[in-house]
C-alpha cells in the first residue's frame, strides 16, 4: 500500500492547505522541498492528467519518507479535534497528573469529565471510571461503590454492543456472497438473533449508528430478494425512529448522509421518484456541507440522481454528469464506483443511440467474469452482459449477441430459474426468438410479455423491456421510454 497516495487521496484542497502549512511550522521558508514535492504529489494523485517528474531526484525517496511521519502527525492532530477524541485527549492530561501523584487534581478532573453533557460513548465511559480505579486508593474512597457498580453497568452494556457489532459483520459477510453468488435464499435466523441482541441494550445506549447497521441488514435482506416496495416502507419507519429519538444535530452527519442515500435509493428502486428525489436533495445538501459526506458518497449521489433525470427528458445531463466525474475523480474512485459509473454511461449512452460510444467503453471493460462477479456481484454482471448483447445489435453484429444471450442462459440458470429473476429469464428468451426469427415477433408479444412479467418491480429490468418494445414497434428509444415510465409509474 502507498499510504502517501492514499492519504492524499482522502484530502480536499482545505486539507491540503491545513497540511501545507503543518508541514512549514517549524521553518517557514520562501520555498519547501517537501511543500514543492507534496503539493506535486497531491496533483499526480488527484489529477488524471497530471505528471510527475519527482522520481529522477535524489533527494525524492528521503522527501517521501519525512512526508509520510509528517503525514501521521497531521492526520492524529486532525482526528482530536473531534469531540470523541477530544475525551481521550483531557484523560491524557487526568493521566499526566496521576504519573505525577496529584490525585486531587486528577480527581477533580475526571468528575468534571463524567459530568459533562456531551454525548459520550460506551468505551469513553468505561475509560473514565478505568482512570478512577487509578485514583481511588489514595482519595475519592466515599465513591468506590459507585464507581464499582458503573464499572459493571458499562461492561455488560460494551459486551452487548459487541456482540451486536459481531453480528452485523457476520450478517454482512453472508450478503455480500449471495450478492456475488447471485443466491436469492437468506439466513432468517441469523437476522431475527440480531435484533433480539439490539433490543437487549438498554435504551439510554441506543445510538444513530446502531439503526443505520439495523436498516443496512434489513435492506440487504430486501435487495436480496427484490421486496423493493416492502423495504421502502420500512426503511421509511426506520427513518422516522430516528428523528423521533434524536433531534437532527445529533445524529453525525456521515450517518446522516447514508441515511438520505439509503432512503432516496429504496423509492428509487420502488419506483417512487418523487419521494426518492426529495432525499436526494437532502443528501446533496449534506454532501455541500461535509466533505467526508462528500467524499464517500458523492459518486453514489450522481448515479441515482441521474438515474432519475434520464427518466425526466436529461439524459444529455445524465450522461455530461457521469462524463465529468469520470473524468475529475477518476483516481480516487474505488473500483465498483468507476464501474457503475462506466456501465450507467454505456446504458445513458444507447438511450441517447450512442451506441458505438456505449461499445467502446465496454471494449475496455475486458476483465474475466469472475472479476466482475467478485467485486460487483452475478446480478450486475448479467446487466453488463445484456447491455452489451443489445449494443451488438446495434451495431449490427446479431451473431455475437445471440452467442452473448446463450451463454448468460447457461452460466446463469440457476438463478435466472428463481422468481425474482423471472423477468429476465423471460427478456432473454425473447430477445433469442426475436433474433432468431425477427419478421415472426409483433406487439402481441409485448403484450404477453407485459402480462407475464413483474414490469413495475424494478427500473433497470423496465429499461431492458423498453428497448425491446421499441425495435418490435419501431418507435424511439428514448422518447418511448419516458412514456412507458408515464404510464407504469
Amino acid at each position: 500500500m502507498d499510504f502517501i497516495k492514499e492519504t492524499i487521496l482522502t484530502f480536499s484542497i482545505k486539507d491540503k492547505e491545513e497540511f501545507e502549512r503543518f508541514i512549514s511550522r517549524k521553518q517557514v521558508k520562501e520555498e519547501r522541498k517537501d511543500v514543492l514535492v507534496f503539493d506535486q504529489l497531491f496533483r499526480f494523485y488527484q489529477e488524471n492528467n497530471a505528471k510527475s517528474n519527482l522520481k529522477g531526484d535524489q533527494k525524492y525517496h528521503a522527501i517521501r519518507k519525512r512526508l509520510a511521519k509528517e503525514l501521521v502527525n497531521f492526520l492524529v492532530l486532525k482526528k482530536s479535534s473531534t469531540e470523541v477524541n477530544r475525551v481521550e485527549g483531557r484523560l491524557l492530561m487526568v493521566q499526566y497528573f496521576i504519573d505525577l501523584a496529584r490525585y486531587e487534581v486528577a480527581w477533580e478532573l475526571l468528575t468534571k469529565e463524567e459530568r459533562s453533557k456531551k454525548n459520550k460513548s460506551v468505551e469513553d465511559q468505561l475509560k473514565i471510571q478505568h482512570h478512577k480505579l487509578a485514583v481511588l486508593p489514595y482519595c475519592g474512597w466515599e465513591y468506590f461503590e459507585e464507581t464499582k457498580q458503573k464499572i459493571v453497568q458499562l461492561q455488560k452494556e460494551q459486551t452487548r454492543k459487541q456482540q451486536f457489532q459481531l453480528s452485523f459483520i457476520e450478517i454482512q459477510k453472508e450478503l455480500n456472497e449471495k450478492m456475488i453468488t447471485g443466491e436469492i435464499g437468506f439466513a432468517a435466523n441469523i437476522v431475527k438473533n440480531v435484533f433480539k441482541q439490539y433490543e437487549q441494550i438498554d435504551s439510554d445506549s441506543l445510538d444513530p449508528i446502531n439503526y443505520l447497521r439495523l436498516i443496512e441488514i434489513v435492506r440487504g435482506e430486501y435487495l436480496i430478494k427484490r421486496e423493493f416496495k416492502s423495504f421502502a416502507a420500512v426503511a421509511t419507519e426506520y427513518y422516522n425512529k430516528i428523528f423521533l429519538q434524536f433531534s437532527e444535530g445529533n445524529i453525525p452527519l456521515n450517518i446522516l448522509a447514508r441515511l438520505e442515500y439509503i432512503m432516496a435509493h429504496a423509492f428509487f428502486r420502488a419506483r417512487n421518484f418523487a419521494k426518492s428525489s426529495i432525499h436526494i436533495e437532502n443528501l446533496k445538501s449534506l454532501i455541500d456541507s461535509d466533505y467526508d459526506a462528500e467524499l464517500n458518497l458523492k459518486t453514489r449521489y450522481i448515479s441515482l440522481k441521474s438515474a432519475i433525470d434520464v427518466f425526466e427528458n436529461k439524459v444529455k445531463e445524465a450522461i455530461s454528469e457521469h462524463e465529468k466525474h469520470i473524468e475529475s475523480h477518476g483516481s480516487k474512485l474505488k473500483i465498483k464506483e468507476k464501474l457503475n459509473l462506466s456501465l450507467n454511461l454505456v446504458a445513458y449512452y444507447c438511450v441517447d443511440k450512442g451506441f458505438r460510444k456505449a461499445n467502446k467503453i465496454l471494449i475496455y471493460m475486458n476483465q474475466s467474469d469472475a472479476f466482475y462477479q467478485r467485486h460487483m456481484g452475478r446480478e450486475w454482471l448479467i446487466r453488463k452482459e445484456l447491455i452489451r448483447s443489445l449494443i451488438q445489435v446495434e451495431i449490427n453484429n446479431e451473431e455475437n449477441a445471440i452467442t452473448i444471450l446463450e451463454n448468460l442462459k447457461k452460466k446463469h440458470a440457476d438463478m435466472l430459474a428463481t422468481d425474482q429473476y423471472g423477468m429476465v429469464l423471460y427478456f432473454i428468451n425473447a430477445f433469442l426468438h426475436y433474433l432468431h426469427n425477427p419478421f415472426q415477433i409483433n406487439e402481441k408479444e409485448i403484450l404477453k410479455m407485459e402480462e407475464e412479467t413483474k414490469l413495475k418491480i424494478d427500473p433497470k429490468v423496465f429499461g431492458f423491456y423498453v428497448w425491446f418494445k421499441s425495435k418490435i414497434t419501431k418507435q424511439d428509444l428514448y422518447e418511448l421510454l419516458k412514456a412507458e415510465y408515464q404510464l407504469q409509474g
